[in-house]
């Protein structure tokens, strides 16, 4: 799968996906990073480049690019 596949996905399962400099992101805002989670879900479907996981502290920080979301779906 590629990146643009990936981010797809991962919205559709309700992660807070995006692209950043060539990289997806995963954002989360609780306590549990996702990252086991997210790794799983990138290896079952063939993802083997980079992609990070970051913690926000609130959800009205997140703001992801307009252009990013319109691509993914």
């Amino acid at each position: 799968m590629d990146k643009q596949q990936m981010l797809k996905l991962l919205i559709e399962k309700g992660y807070s996906a995006y692209i950043e400099n060539h990289i997806l992101m995963v954002r989360y805002f609780d306590q549990k990073s996702p990252l086991e989670e997210v790794k799983k879900i990138l290896k079952e479907n063939g993802y083997n480049a980079s992609f990070g996981v970051q913690r926000s502290k609130s959800i009205a920080a997140y703001q992801p690019e307009e252009d990013e979301v319109a691509k993914a779906v």
